[in-house]
């Protein structure tokens, strides 16, 4: 199994797992499953995509939104990012805008191929 299918696949659990918990609970837990996920990756970055999805959870869209651009922030980090889920502009922005604000502690290669995505997907 790929990285990014297994951490798709902890995704599903932690949502389903977590789905009646009270929120600052469920973004504890989604903290931890992604700094085991996401090995390698600043912690100021996870805590940044998860109160990403935290504020996308309560908006327009909710938890499906939120949960297409979580699964998408996560790929990218896994560089295993292959247009699905579909993400629109503003996502591609607020993606840019975590990860260049770590582009000092981030992998050169890692921060290359997020920020060709954006490109590609116009987000700059």
């Amino acid at each position: 199994m790929r990285p990014s299918d297994r951490l798709l696949s902890d995704l599903d659990d932690w949502a389903d797992r977590s789905a009646r918990e009270p929120e600052a609970r469920r973004f504890e837990s989604l903290k931890a499953l992604l700094g085991r996920s996401l090995r390698g990756i600043p912690g100021d970055l996870l805590d940044g995509i998860a109160e990403r999805w935290s504020v996308l959870s309560r908006g327009p869209g909710g938890q499906q939104r939120a949960r297409a651009w979580l699964d998408g922030a996560c790929l990218l980090a896994l560089m295993d990012y292959e247009d699905d889920p579909v993400l629109d502009r503003e996502d591609w922005a607020e993606i840019r805008e975590l990860f260049s604000a770590e582009a000092e502690t981030l992998d050169m290669d890692l921060l290359s191929y997020v920020l060709e995505r954006v490109l590609d997907h116009g987000g700059f």
